[in-house]
């Protein structure tokens, strides 16, 4: 799943993909759903993957932790997609 957060409107645009032959593929029509959306609601096209199968991006995370993600994006992945347990396996 991608999405787009516009902090000025609070309007939102995402895209999703599954059962798709690599995850690879998955992520990059979820990324171009997201951008053709945010485009037809008038909003920028900033999509970012949010989750990932069941799990939050790593780079997300990274981005989120680190400030480079925009808060209104990491607030909502921090809503929606449980964190990776920390043994890192999902076990």
């Amino acid at each position: 799943m991608a999405i787009a957060v516009d902090a000025a409107s609070g309007r939102r645009a995402w895209g999703m993909r599954y059962a798709y032959l690599s995850q690879e593929s998955a992520n990059q029509g979820a990324l171009d759903e997201c951008r053709a959306s945010a485009k037809n609601i008038g909003i920028p096209p900033d999509c970012h993957l949010l989750a990932v199968g069941n799990r939050r991006p790593e780079p997300a995370v990274r981005a989120c932790a680190d400030g480079r993600a925009p808060a209104d994006f990491c607030e909502l992945m921090n809503s929606l997609v449980p964190p990776t347990p920390s043994g890192g396996d999902g076990s």
